[in-house]
């Protein structure tokens, strides 16, 4: 939560992750967390929608197509 709010962490946080993980597992996490927010935005921005079909297995997904779908209509 920290790296995502604040774009860093504490020595405090950043000492125990490397603690749980080592310090290889911290850059990874570090990395697929940001491979992720990039992704998830460029997929948000140009407002890319499953197939119809599709099922969500996330319930905040599904309240984020209707947004979508709003924010279309408003156009």
């Amino acid at each position: 939560m920290q790296l995502h709010h604040d774009h860093n962490v504490n020595d405090k946080t950043y000492q125990a992750a490397v603690q749980k993980f080592g310090e290889q597992g911290v850059m990874d996490l570090i990395a697929v967390s940001g491979y992720y927010e990039i992704v998830s935005m460029t997929l948000n921005v140009v407002e890319v929608k499953p197939p119809a079909d599709a099922k969500s297995p996330f319930r905040q997904s599904m309240r984020c197509l209707t947004c979508i779908e709003r924010r279309r209509r408003r156009r």
